[in-house]
């Protein structure tokens, strides 16, 4: 049976406010992420077996109640990764030494809250870059999941930055023809980044990137929001395709999947939020059993570790994680 990895982007309702320019702040302490769609992750996931990663926010850790969810989650075998200090958008974009003073200090609380440090990294909107992997390899982080190999997502995720005030409009074209180039050409696999230049297989570092899963050749994701948009049936046709080429699967949930108007009382225009909470619980099972009947799903870290022996073994030759 094959390996896969299935993680979690825990941001709060506070980033998901922030993403949309309105006034953040608006739920404190009582955040219905962490108070509901994390135990019911959870609870989804134990009931397929799975061991999965956690991304969280480094702010959201110094919240009580948000503390115990967190060891909750550890406690019961899941990954705890970090996804920044306070989920700061266009994070590419910021000076290095801001990118420093948010890494070292969203690793301190994080392992604070959780009880061991973090060793796995997701840059906010997957806007990762050279400095970020650098930075991340220098601390001896064990790996970035931030690559998202969707051709048009560096548009699309400047677009949504300028609408939500997030940058400025002389911002909008900046790096966007590199970075769309580094997308184009970098690996759909796990491989470790060559130094200098993220986007293209090295043995010069240490970290690994995994890749967040599209589907082959096509191009386009196939995770939950994707789901919500086109049905089930868009889902199958990404699964189908990367079994038949052997890509790894990395398959990406966000917090808000298991949040509902309809039962939560939150209504705002973002994906699936206005579908039922049954309904979206029936279509994530449908997934899951898909993917638990050929993998066996683990941690990032675990993934990483994994490849890490396989390497040794074989003098440096990656493999495609297949048991």
């Amino acid at each position: 049976m094959s390996y896969c990895t299935i993680s979690v982007d825990v941001d709060s309702f506070d980033s998901l406010l922030k993403f949309h320019g309105l006034n953040k702040d608006r739920f404190g302490d009582y955040d219905p992420v962490y108070k509901k769609a994390v135990p019911r992750f959870i609870e989804l996931f134990d009931e397929f077996g799975i061991k999965a990663t956690f991304f969280v926010v480094g702010e959201d850790c110094l919240r009580l109640p948000n503390r115990t969810i967190i060891r909750n989650i550890v406690s019961r075998g899941h990954e705890i990764a970090n996804h920044s200090l306070n989920h700061k958008f266009a994070f590419s974009m910021l000076p290095r030494e801001i990118k420093m003073k948010d890494i070292v200090e969203s690793t301190r609380i994080i392992g604070d809250a959780s009880g061991y440090m973090p060793v796995g990294f997701r840059a906010p909107g997957y806007d990762v870059d050279e400095v970020t992997i650098d930075l991340l390899d220098k601390m001896g982080y064990l790996y970035d999941s931030s690559l998202y190999k969707f051709i048009i997502y560096p548009l699309i995720r400047r677009a949504s930055y300028l609408r939500s005030k997030q940058i400025l409009r002389s911002q909008m074209l900046k790096n966007l023809q590199k970075e769309i180039k580094e997308t184009i050409v970098s690996p759909m696999h796990i491989y470790r980044p060559m130094a200098g230049k993220f986007w293209r297989k090295g043995e010069d570092r240490n970290i690994f990137e995994v890749p967040v899963s599209i589907m082959p050749f096509l191009g386009f994701p196939f995770n939950t929001t994707f789901l919500f948009l086109f049905g089930p049936k868009f889902f199958d046709l990404g699964f189908w395709l990367t079994r038949k080429y052997n890509m790894n699967l990395n398959y990406n949930f966000h917090s808000t999947d298991m949040i509902s108007s309809d039962c939560d009382k939150i209504f705002l225009k973002h994906p699936g939020l206005n579908i039922d909470l049954l309904t979206k619980q029936s279509l994530f099972r449908r997934i899951l059993k898909e993917i638990t009947k050929y993998y066996k799903c683990l941690t990032l870290e675990s993934f990483c570790q994994i490849e890490s022996q396989s390497k040794k073994v074989s003098g440096g030759e990656g493999t495609s994680l297949d048991r």
